[in-house]
C-alpha cells in the first residue's frame, strides 16, 4: 500500500486546522476565567469570526470536510470569544451603574466593597512605606 504525499498532507492539515481552531478555546476559558475581557481586540475576532465563515461556506460548496470541519470549529470558537467579550464588556458593567438613595447620594451597586477597601488600605500602607524609603534616601544622599 503506497501512500501518496498529498493525502498525508490532506489529513495533516485537516488536524493542524482544527487544532489551529481549537486555540480560540483558550482565549474564551482566560476571559472566563478573568471575568474581564478589556484587552482583547474585539476588531480581530471579527475578522476571525468572519473570515472562517467564508472559508466554511466555501468547504460546503466544494464539500471538503476537513475543511468543513476545522472551520466549524474556528466559527463556534470566535463567536465563543466574541459573546464572552460582549458578556463582559457591555452587560457586566451595566450592573455597577451608580444608583443614588432617596437622600440623593450616590451609591456604587458594587457587591465587593470588603475587598475594595482592604487593597484601599494595602495600597496606602505600599505608599506611605515608599514615601519613607524616599525620605531616608534623599536624606543619606544629602550627607
Amino acid at each position: 500500500m503506497v501512500v501518496s504525499l498529498v493525502s498525508v498532507f490532506a489529513v495533516l492539515t485537516a488536524i493542524v486546522g482544527v487544532l489551529m481552531s481549537l486555540s480560540h478555546f483558550f482565549q474564551a476559558w482566560r476571559i472566563f476565567k478573568r471575568k474581564s475581557a478589556d484587552d482583547i481586540s474585539f476588531t480581530f475576532y471579527g475578522l476571525m469570526w468572519s473570515g472562517s465563515f467564508v472559508w466554511l461556506i466555501y468547504g460546503f460548496l466544494i464539500h471538503d470536510w476537513p475543511l468543513i470541519l476545522s472551520f466549524l470549529v474556528a466559527v463556534i470558537a470566535t463567536s465563543l470569544v466574541m459573546f464572552l467579550m460582549l458578556y463582559y464588556r457591555i452587560w457586566k458593567k451595566r450592573t455597577k451603574r451608580v444608583i443614588k438613595n432617596h437622600d440623593g447620594s450616590r451609591i456604587k451597586n458594587n457587591h465587593s466593597t470588603k475587598n475594595k477597601n482592604k487593597m484601599q488600605t494595602v495600597k496606602n500602607k505600599h505608599s506611605k512605606q515608599n514615601k519613607n524609603n524616599r525620605k531616608k534616601i534623599k536624606s543619606k544622599t544629602r550627607i
